[in-house]
């Protein structure tokens, strides 16, 4: 009877041994667990989010005090709208198809996916959304005061109305952009792809364009008061009725483009390519168009008075009714056509009138026929 008494006791403090240790071993893991559904932690707010549960995860974030960092965040397709991710770093993640229409995302950092995305009305001042995936997505009346959007995929989106003041988006894609009635006051767009773009009654006063691609760009009725668009590629855009007063278009490819009444009072064209450009009724008061080429160019009742047109190549150059008074053409180069439909009565001592030879080259005449 005590060997059997004996050998109960023995299982018995055996199973109290290893009772304790499963409990040693298992309660911080389950403390932990706990702790992550009770308390406020970044793991718990994240769930919110794929969960979808705006409310929850806005009334959360307010009680955890600590800057929240997400990973790899899957929220493709969830509906958003009104979260509040201010000051929030979201890295690495998938947010297509989301709905964040009127979402705080003031000072937010994020990478990854955005494709398709809508941000419709959202607050993105400061925003750093870098060598994200922006195409498809629609930012209408969004404020990205001073975001940083550097090499952002941003083709096919809808920025209309959009407030870019200030923001950094050099080397993005923005071909096929609807970036109409946008303001981008002051920002910066070198080296950007704005080809097809839509930027009709946007506001790019003091916008660094220069090295941009904006071929065949819709940029009628557009604001463009000191930009710089040097050594640009503009052939074919529209600039109908632009407002380019003291702008920046040194070296840049004008060929074909269309600037009927367009401003462009003391504008640089140095060294410009305008050749084809219909330049129709344009004010060019006082511009610079030094060695700028406008062969072929319209300039039909164009106000070139007090402008800078030395050296310019004006080869079969349209310049019927073109207001020249005051212009200086010294060394600039006509052709006979381009030089019967001009009024330079006060200047023909100072230019070149050439024609082509047989090889290509170029000769001047003495008189034309």
């Amino acid at each position: 009877m005590s060997s059997r008494r004996l050998k109960n006791l023995v299982s018995e403090h055996k199973k109290t041994a290893i009772t304790m240790i499963i409990g040693l071993i298992a309660g911080p893991i389950v403390g932990a667990m706990l702790v992550d559904y009770i308390s406020i932690t970044p793991n718990r707010l994240a769930r919110a989010l794929e969960n979808g549960d705006v409310d929850q995860f806005n009334s959360l974030r307010t009680q955890l005090k600590q800057q929240i960092i997400f990973e790899r965040l899957d929220l493709s397709n969830k509906n958003l709208s009104g979260v509040n991710l201010n000051s929030i770093i979201i890295l690495h993640s998938d947010l297509s198809n989301s709905n964040l229409e009127s979402a705080q995302l003031e000072n937010v950092q994020i990478s990854g996916n955005l494709s398709n995305i809508n941000l419709r009305n959202a607050d993105l001042l400061n925003a750093d959304l870098r060598n994200t995936h922006l195409d498809h997505a629609d930012l209408t009346y969004a404020d990205l005061t001073d975001a940083d959007l550097r090499n952002v995929n941003l083709d096919n989106t809808n920025l209309s109305g959009a407030i870019l003041y200030t923001a950094n988006l050099a080397y993005a894609n923005l071909r096929w952009t609807d970036i109409s009635y946008a303001n981008l006051f002051g920002a910066i767009l070198a080296n950007a792809n704005l080809r097809q773009a839509d930027l009709t009654n946007s506001d790019l006063s003091f916008v660094d364009l220069s090295n941009a691609y904006m071929e065949s760009a819709d940029l009628s009725n557009a604001y463009l008061e000191s930009a710089d668009l040097s050594n640009s590629m503009l052939s074919v855009a529209n600039l109908t009725y632009a407002d380019l007063r003291w702008a920046d278009l040194t070296n840049a490819n004008l060929v074909g483009v269309t600037l009927t009444d367009t401003y462009l009072f003391g504008a640089d064209l140095t060294n410009a390519n305008l050749h084809s450009a219909d330049l129709t009724d344009a004010d060019l008061f006082r511009a610079d168009l030094t060695d700028a080429g406008l062969s072929d160019s319209t300039l039909i009742e164009a106000y070139l008075t007090n402008s800078d047109l030395t050296d310019a190549f004006l080869f079969d150059a349209n310049l019927t009714d073109t207001h020249l008074d005051l212009a200086n053409l010294n060394g600039s180069i006509f052709s006979c056509e381009s030089l019967k439909t001009a009024n330079t009565t006060n200047n023909t001592n100072q230019i070149h009138v050439v024609e082509f030879n047989i090889d290509g080259s170029l000769k001047e005449v003495s008189s034309c026929q």
